[in-house]
């Protein structure tokens, strides 16, 4: 609710209305139909071993980033065939809450309302604009076309994070946890950028290099 999600309905079990009493309350204040279930019933709509005893329903969100009509000064993070749900919900989590304008989803990412997802995001995923099912190369092309300047990530042979002029509108654009972006994406975005390493590892998980991304995009709105 906090995160305006609308919650078509609510199931409870009785441990959790004594719990998490000012939960429950709000639920049953939102207007949605909240049912009391046995932890029986509970279990069988868990999909993890220690759930808290609510469950929602929810209605689906629908894409909330319109690509044509996009803030050409906004700063975006562009997300190409990503699989970990893991993954996914983390760059939404970091995105949601270093202040990125938006997130584009490729066709090929994993569904952003898995459970997985939804829970590994902590809520972002319905505080931000997004738009999922798109071809990101055709996608990198428009984009430039509106003066946004777009960089693939790629583990070696981009431009330094650290040197590459994020000031004004820019998306960043990160691959597939395994086999990184595709060379069309890649061709068709307007730079590419590189986060260096001191260490031996061979490179960063997808997550981790998003992170580092999405600070260098937002830090100077930041300060």
């Amino acid at each position: 609710m906090l995160s305006g999600a609308k919650i078509a309905a609510a199931f409870v079990t009785e441990q959790a209305r004594d719990k998490y009493a000012d939960c429950c309350n709000a639920l049953e204040q939102s207007g949605a139909p909240v049912y009391d279930v046995s932890p029986a019933v509970a279990n069988l709509l868990a999909d993890t071993r220690t759930a808290q005893g609510i469950f929602c329903t929810l209605e689906m969100q629908k894409n909330s980033l319109d690509i044509q009509s996009i803030d050409p000064q906004g700063a975006y993070l562009a997300l190409e065939d990503i699989q970990d749900p893991g993954n996914l919900g983390t760059m939404l989590r970091t995105a949601e809450a270093m202040g990125i304008d938006g997130v584009i989803l490729s066709a090929g990412c994993t569904d952003i309302f898995s459970p997985k997802v939804v829970r590994a995001s902590m809520g972002a995923v319905f505080r931000l604009p997004f738009c999922a099912g798109i071809n990101m190369a055709e996608t990198a092309e428009l984009l430039t076309t509106k003066g946004i300047k777009v960089y693939a990530a790629v583990a070696d042979g981009g431009d330094d994070i650290l040197d590459a002029n994020l000031e004004g509108g820019v998306a960043a654009v990160i691959g597939n946890e395994g086999n990184g972006l595709t060379q069309q994406c890649i061709e068709a975005c307007s730079g590419r950028v590189t986060v260096r390493m001191r260490g031996r590892a061979e490179s960063l998980n997808a997550a981790a290099a998003a992170t580092v991304i999405i600070w260098e995009m937002t830090k100077s709105r930041l300060l």
